[in-house]
């Protein structure tokens, strides 16, 4: 049975298919002229136990053995997916279909992705174990059969054969030869291979045809045939006749399986390249997508820097205000200071009432501000409200055009697959039909033969019969095989898509929460300069009342400190006057207190 070798991916992870070769692997031989490391490459017998070593990271293919290929073919595993993959190449694969993924998802995708590995290596391992089983059981029930046993032209086994053309018929039975033949007498190619690979079992002495037990057998038929009467032998030689002959017809019907596991194998691939192709499809679709996706990202940051840069315009302007109206407060200010420094009362009232009026201007202009916020978050609560109803309803749309597509799809396959077993059925008819004429003509020429000759045709028709009936079986066994695995097929294919619906909704999940996350983080950035800018102009204002209270505070001293002297200095100008006037109510009361004295009256 042909094989395909399959080389190892290059740079970009492309798959690379080699040339078929057989299973003696002798185009593994072929020799190019390159050097001799191609030579050793190529020599490799690469099996699922040695496929990962160090030693093979620089071969061209990843798998040679037939075995290990078949057993990977039967499971519907790619060579490529029994490689070992590091966490680097994940992050790398990983960040290229989604960038906002976290280091965790990673290792969780990683760690999920290498268990999967190890199930598909350890099925091809038991694959390939039981396959090697059933060839040495096969091998040791063929034992008692000559070396050199040629397939007989009788009449049970010829309307078999009659099935595959002559080319077909001699490549296959040249290949059960060559397995049949022993170590010696096989082909030195292939003796070469298996000198430089690795066996693919363990040797069994039933691969030797001298081995103990067919000559204990031959010594059994020896020991029996002495002595034997005449019509005994005959009667042993026609068991031993009937024997063969239904070991030619079990070796026919695995050719047929054969034949009928090559078509399995060809339509197997023809599904493969379909949901490759599919696969294809859906990865354009997602490219797409996320085009759009980001150009629905640019278009919102633009919009978003566009108002904050109008809302910095805004908060400047606004700065310009308050620096111009406090400028102006303070000239003023300093103009009332020096026009009203000698009034006491009138000038504290007059003080007191700007404060007010300042504070009533402030607490305004902050329940302003406070609108202004409350009204931009509804806005902005209403846009994100309006987008994700939006990405909502576009989501639903491409979920509801993926599964129409998918039905659609499954519909025609349904509908080829009923074709193709009316056609089967038809061809079958038809050939029952062509084998019922071509009896009755037999029959019609022959009806004057002797009655034995018409006795011994019947027998063989009804031989046909059987055989035909047992293939019909067979063959509906095998449809029904397949449509198992149709079954089987579009079941995970069902499954996938709805893991892609699932992931691309938690995707849009996420991407949604991030987004408000991140506006909400602009938010609280915006509220936070909002509010240090209003405790920066508070704190100025408090330094400039404290400056302002400060300044009062010294004029009043200065005020006190010249009223003071004032009065000092009237007091000391009365005293003066007094000690220098000439005449005063003191000195003019002092004249009869004088005179009292004198007289020696008291006053």
């Amino acid at each position: 049975m042909a094989t395909k070798t399959v080389k190892r991916p290059s740079q970009g992870n492309e798959l690379i298919l080699g040339a078929t070769v057989d299973d003696d692997e002798q185009n593994i031989l072929q020799d190019d002229g390159d050097s001799d490391d191609k030579e050793v490459e190529e020599i490799m017998m690469l099996n699922l136990y040695n496929f990962d070593d160090d030693k093979m990271q620089n071969c061209r293919y990843i798998l040679t053995s037939p075995r290990s290929l078949e057993a990977c073919a039967r499971h519907d595993i790619k060579p490529t997916e029994l490689l070992y993959k590091s966490l680097s190449e994940v992050e790398i694969q990983c960040k290229e279909a989604d960038p906002n993924l976290s280091y965790s998802q990673i290792y969780t995708n990683y760690r999920d992705m290498e268990a999967e590995r190890r199930r598909k290596l350890k099925l091809c391992r038991e694959e390939r174990e039981r396959m090697m089983w059933q060839e040495n059981e096969t091998i040791a029930t063929d034992v008692v059969d000559p070396p050199h046993e040629e397939i007989k032209e009788s009449g049970r086994t010829g309307k078999v054969l009659r099935k595959y053309s002559n080319d077909e018929l001699e490549r296959i039975v040249s290949e059960f030869r060559r397995e049949s033949l022993p170590h010696s007498e096989q082909d030195v190619p292939q003796m070469i291979v298996k000198k430089h690979s690795k066996p693919k079992s363990k040797k069994q002495p039933a691969r030797n045809r001298n081995s103990k037990v067919i000559k204990n057998r031959k010594k059994k038929l020896e020991s029996i045939n002495i002595g034997v009467p005449e019509k005994d032998r005959k009667i042993i030689e026609l068991m031993l006749n009937r024997h063969r002959e239904e070991e030619e017809s079990d070796r026919v019907r695995r050719l047929a399986n054969l034949n009928w596991e090559q078509q399995r194998l060809a339509l197997d691939e023809k599904m493969a390249m379909n949901l490759n192709r599919k696969k294809e499809e859906i990865r354009e679709s997602n490219r797409a997508r996320l085009a759009a996706q980001e150009q629905q990202k640019a278009k919102v940051d633009y919009e978003n820097e566009v108002q904050r840069k109008f809302k910095i315009e805004k908060i400047q302007e606004k700065d310009a205000k308050l620096a111009a109206i406090t400028s102006a407060k303070q000239k003023l200010l300093e103009q009332q200071i020096q026009l009203k420094i000698l009034q006491d009362q009138s000038k504290k009232k007059n003080q007191e009432y700007n404060l007010k009026v300042e504070e009533e201007y402030r607490n305004a202009k902050a329940i302003q501000n406070h609108l202004r916020n409350l009204r931009i978050e509804e806005n902005a609560r209403i846009n994100r409200q309006i987008r994700s109803r939006e990405d909502q309803l576009r989501i639903g749309a491409n979920n509801l055009k993926s599964e129409l597509e998918h039905d659609k799809k499954k519909y025609d396959n349904e509908m080829k697959t009923r074709e193709d077993q009316h056609y089967l059925q038809n061809s079958i008819e038809l050939k029952h039909l062509r084998a019922d004429t071509n009896y009755k003509r037999q029959q019609q020429i022959k009806a004057e033969e002797m009655r034995a000759e018409i006795m011994k045709m019947q027998k063989q028709f009804r031989k046909q019969q059987e055989t035909a009936k047992l293939m019909t079986e067979e063959h509906d066994e095998w449809l029904k095989h397949l449509q198992l695995e149709e079954d089987l097929k579009l079941e995970k294919a069902e499954t996938i898509a709805a893991l892609v619906k699932e992931e691309k909704r938690f995707r849009a999940k996420e991407q949604r929460e991030a987004r408000q996350a991140g506006q909400k983080l602009n938010m609280k950035k915006i509220k936070k300069q909002e509010e240090l800018k209003q405790r920066y102009t508070t704190a100025q204002a408090m330094s400039k009342d404290r400056k302002r209270q400060q300044i009062a505070a010294a004029k009043e001293e200065n005020l006190s400190k010249l009223r003071d002297t004032a009065r000092a200095t009237s007091l000391m100008r009365y005293k003066v006057k007094e000690m220098t006037a000439k005449s005063s109510f003191d000195k003019m009361s002092a004249i009869p207190k004088q005179y009292a004295s004198i007289e020696g009256r008291h006053w």
